[in-house]
């Protein structure tokens, strides 16, 4: 989801979801260890300079107070993964794995032939 934050402050948004280039953009900013972004903020001004932050850990507004699946969360950490103590509490791993059920099963993730490494590398 991208959002576009004008300099009034009001919110408008560009993208419900993520488009390809979203997401091989999230994909190249993928650090092992460290994990990924949730969703980003484009913030445009008058002149059409812009500036995007990128949220790491906070949960996402989505529009219409739609949520995601849980396994749409779930399988997006599986192809990001990050350490248990960078995991925020509000995601869905944290309540239906306990930190060793979570390394197992990126462990068997990374094992199967349904694996792409996010860095491009195997």
């Amino acid at each position: 989801m991208a959002w576009a934050r004008r300099l009034d402050g009001d919110e408008s948004l560009l993208v419900d979801g993520l488009t390809r280039e979203d997401l091989d953009l999230q994909d190249a900013m993928y650090q092992r260890g460290t994990g990924t972004w949730f969703s980003f903020t484009c913030t445009i001004n008058a002149d059409g300079a812009y500036h995007f932050t990128f949220n790491y850990d906070e949960h996402v507004p989505f529009a219409d107070g739609e949520e995601p699946l849980r396994d749409s969360w779930i399988k997006e950490l599986r192809r990001h993964p990050r350490p248990w103590h960078l995991i925020p509490d509000w995601h869905p791993v944290k309540h239906d794995y306990t930190e060793q059920q979570w390394a197992d099963d990126i462990a068997a993730y990374e094992a199967s032939d349904d694996y792409c490494d996010p860095t491009g590398r195997r």
